[in-house]
Order: structure tokens, then sequence, then C-alpha cells
């Protein structure tokens, strides 16, 4: 992931990018079908979903 300065705030929550985190999608058979970049921003939606009642 790209160096964040969290206390400034100066990111760029749309930086989709080779160097971020990866989604990856698998069939049913668990072969990979589809992989791509995500945002910081979506990163970080998906870190506050995972867990909360």
């Amino acid at each position: 992931m790209d160096k964040i300065d969290e206390q400034d705030g100066n990111y760029n929550p749309e930086d989709a990018s080779e160097k971020n985190i990866v989604e990856y999608d698998f069939n049913t058979a668990g072969k990979l079908i589809r992989s791509e970049p995500i945002s910081t921003k979506d990163f970080w939606e998906y870190q506050n979903f995972i867990g909360r009642p």
C-alpha cells in the first residue's frame, strides 16, 4: 500500500493501484477468476464492516 500519513490526512482515498491491496474473486471450485487492486477507501470500508454486529 502507498505510504499514508494519517495524522495529516494527506492521502488519496481513491488510489487503486497495483501497489495496494488486491481483491481476489474465486469460483466455487476455488480457482481464481479475477483479481484487481482496491482503493484505500474501499480497504478501510471492508475493515470496518468485518467484525461489526
